[in-house]
């Protein structure tokens, strides 16, 4: 019986991260046409343009080709002289002197590709000519060391970027910096923390981060900056890149912000800190860390999320990590903040369940600030505590191997009990911890892609 190599939730993901690849490698999408390999390579190149017209505001034309005729692996019968002709293709715009993305699902043998190839040229001379795949299941993928997404990309914004190749690929440099390891730079370079929300944790960690790299951090103000005359934040970025910034970090309360940002192909790397409800990359990054420095594995794990998830971008990350790991999530808090897009990852457990039956509790504050005020006056904080709240009790019933985690900051007495925030169980100062060392990691995998280090990480 065969098993089943990519599920619907990690398709997406992949096409998501192929989608990014593509806009970065080849700054934009001017002159792209998408061929799909008929008949799976279709489908896929489909939801690649649609994903490209969300992000450039701009249709890549996508097309179909037939490589039936130029298969070697396959019979086939040409009763007519001259060349064959590929009646399934279906073009919707000239391919000469364009660049030609061929889409397909798996590459095994290669057969396919050269197939494809083949069959472009009865049809037109591409002046570039790449391949996009789904999956690759032949000797390249055993033999030889993949690259990573990190290695392709300028800028890291979604959990969605990353395979289990690059979270492990990151965790592992981490542990590396947490051991000692140094990198050197090429040249001087500077990096500027742009946070539009307040953050102590975050904003913090990443600028230690950036020093202990040998980055220069530029100091910024949201409130005394140029964007409170009228000035967007792509001109502001343009701004510190023509000045000479490298690295932005940037932490808004919008969700998605970015999509506008790495559609437009800035020089500058970026890191999304936090957007909105949306998507927290490097606390969801430093959450797998300590859970893997606890446990050495993430499949079989029975993780809850417990709080106000519906506003939570650690909730939305994390759930798509450790699904994609193997773990299996849980989640717990007032029903009314657990939207449909959690229903996909997790079940709804009751809280005095879970606690038996968990290897991680992970609690999640109240958002007060995205809240309506109506809630929020009427928000009983003893009442909450001891609904949806790890009380000390609930604590007493957890695995003795069972770990607290928390993204903080904790409202103690709320949705944690206070004693429990430093409790044996706790890891969350452990969390602040590893968030340094993850960031490093992070922001040295868009060095190395922007060639700014002089050799791999040193170790010492």
């Amino acid at each position: 019986m065969e098993r089943d190599v990519m599920d619907a939730l990690g398709m997406r993901r992949a096409l998501a991260r192929m989608t990014y690849e593509i806009i970065e490698q080849n700054q934009g999408v001017a002159s792209l046409v998408l061929v799909g390999i008929k008949t799976r390579g279709i489908y896929l190149a489909q939801r690649i343009a649609a994903r490209l017209q969300q992000l450039e505001h701009v249709t890549v034309p996508v097309g179909t080709l037939d490589i039936s005729l130029y298969r070697d692996d396959r019979p086939h019968t040409i009763d007519v002289p001259g060349p064959a002709k590929v009646t399934g293709t279906d073009l919707p715009v000239g391919i000469t002197d364009q660049h030609v993305i061929l889409v397909d699902d798996v590459l095994f043998t290669g057969r396919t590709v050269r197939a494809a190839l083949d069959a472009l040229t009865t049809v037109g001379r591409p002046a570039r000519t790449s391949l996009a795949i789904l999956v690759d299941r032949g000797q390249l993928a055993e033999n030889l060391k993949e690259t990573t997404i990190m290695d392709q990309v300028n800028n890291l914004v979604s959990v969605d970027q990353f395979s289990n190749q690059d979270v492990m690929a990151l965790l592992k440099q981490a542990q590396a910096f947490q051991n000692g390891q140094t990198v050197e730079l090429t040249r001087p370079v500077y990096a500027m923390n742009l946070f539009f929300e307040n953050s102590t944790r975050t904003h913090t960690s990443f600028e230690m981060a950036e020093r202990r790299l040998g980055l220069q951090p530029l100091a910024f103000n949201a409130q005394s900056s140029s964007m409170t005359k009228g000035e967007t934040l792509l001109d502001t970025l343009k701004t510190v890149q023509a000045i000479g910034v490298d690295l932005a970090v940037i932490r808004h309360p919008q969700n998605a912000y970015y999509d506008p940002l790495v559609a437009a192909n800035l020089t500058l790397s970026l890191i999304n800190a936090g957007d909105g409800s949306g998507q927290h990359p490097s606390q969801s990054l430093l959450d797998m860390l300590t859970i893997y420095q606890e446990f050495g594995h993430f499949a079989g794990l029975k993780v809850a999320i417990v709080g106000d998830i519906d506003h939570s971008r650690v909730a939305r990350s994390n759930m798509r990590l450790l699904t994609q790991l193997g773990a299996t999530v849980y989640f717990n808090g007032p029903k009314e903040w657990l939207t449909e897009d959690f229903t996909a990852y997790g079940e709804y457990r009751d809280l005095d369940d879970l606690v038996e039956d968990v290897d991680v509790m992970m609690l999640l504050r109240v958002q007060h600030e995205r809240l309506a005020q109506a809630n929020n006056v009427s928000f009983d904080a003893q009442a909450y505590h001891e609904r949806y709240g790890l009380t000390v009790e609930r604590a007493k019933r957890m695995p003795a191997h069972a770990i607290i985690m928390h993204p903080a900051p904790v409202n103690r007495g709320v949705e944690l009990a206070d004693s429990l925030v430093e409790a044996p169980q706790s890891r969350i100062f452990q969390q602040m911890t590893n968030g340094v060392y993850v960031r490093m990691a992070m922001i040295t995998q868009l060095l190395a892609h922007r060639g700014l280090l002089a050799h791999a990480p040193l170790e010492v």
